[in-house]
């Protein structure tokens, strides 16, 4: 179970890194919007921002090593 929760969070890792790349930082704007309409009544927009971008690294970074020193 831990390797399956282990290759979960690094495979997370490497995708939040590929974000990270793509990522423009010049831009004040939300960037990688999902936008889902009609959910029980309520509109919801999910996007990255300048600061967020560092808070989803840090989480993926930091849950590896939770797993691992765990």
């Amino acid at each position: 179970m831990k390797n399956v929760a282990l290759g979960t969070t690094l495979l997370n890792l490497i995708i939040s890194f590929v974000v990270f790349v793509f990522f423009n930082l010049s831009s004040n704007n939300f960037q990688f919007v999902q936008e889902h309409y009609n959910i029980q009544y309520y509109d919801i927009y999910l996007g990255i921002d300048g600061i967020s971008i560092y808070f989803v690294l840090l989480t993926t970074i930091i849950m590896p090593i939770a797993l691992v020193a765990n």
